[in-house]
This record gives C-alpha cells, sequence and structure tokens, in this order.
C-alpha cells in the first residue's frame, strides 16, 4: 500500500514537472511597439507695401521765398 502511495505521488511530481517545463519552454510573449510621427509645417508670408503720395502744392509753398 505504501508502496502505491509512493509511486503515485512520484508519476504525478514528475508530470507536474513536465507541464511546467512545457509551459517554460513554449512561453509565447507578445511585444508590440507603437511609433508616432508628428509633421507640423508652418508657412508664413507678410507682403508689405508702402505708398507714398507727394503733394506738390505743398513743396512749392515750402520753396517760395527760397533762392536757389
Amino acid at each position: 500500500m505504501d508502496i502505491m502511495k509512493v509511486s503515485m505521488l512520484l508519476i504525478f511530481e514528475i508530470s507536474m514537472k513536465i507541464n511546467y517545463t512545457n509551459k517554460i519552454l513554449y512561453c509565447t510573449t507578445t511585444t508590440t511597439t507603437t511609433t508616432t510621427t508628428t509633421t507640423t509645417t508652418t508657412t508664413t508670408t507678410t507682403t508689405t507695401t508702402t505708398t507714398t503720395t507727394t503733394d506738390n502744392n505743398n513743396n512749392n509753398n515750402n520753396n517760395n521765398g527760397k533762392k536757389f
């Protein structure tokens, strides 16, 4: 009777070790890599227009009385 118990325990322990070893050997892991690329483009265009208007009457009046 004792031999039966011992043999059953040995068989049980061996099967547990085999299952544990198989889990370690055939363990699969999944690795997920996420790459995010952000591109920002900024375009700024500035146009400046300057208009100068000259009043000829003003210039003529300022020149009155001056000797050239």
